[in-house]
């Protein structure tokens, strides 16, 4: 593996650290509030979504769907630069 392509590896690894750091603090957030809670799991592309509140649920699955198709962009560009 060349070295920019771990650095570059690197970077996306910590935006998605930043990313779940995000997700946990709006869950905590709404969970203060008015005993909402839900999450979500990403496995690779696949995502493990639960959540107590329907609303919450909907926002967490149109959140996931930008995720995954953030992280298909970043496959791409990393394939497309090696």
């Amino acid at each position: 593996m060349k070295l920019e392509t771990f650095y570059r590896l690197d970077s996306t690894i910590i935006i998605g650290i930043f990313i779940i750091f995000l997700v946990l603090m709006m869950v905590a957030a709404s969970k203060m509030k008015n005993g909402k809670f839900g999450g979500i799991i990403m496995i690779g592309p696949l995502p493990i979504i639960f959540g107590l509140d329907a609303k919450l649920t909907q926002m967490l699955i149109i959140l996931t769907t930008i995720l995954a198709i953030a992280m298909g962009f970043i496959y791409l560009l990393i394939v497309k630069t090696s």
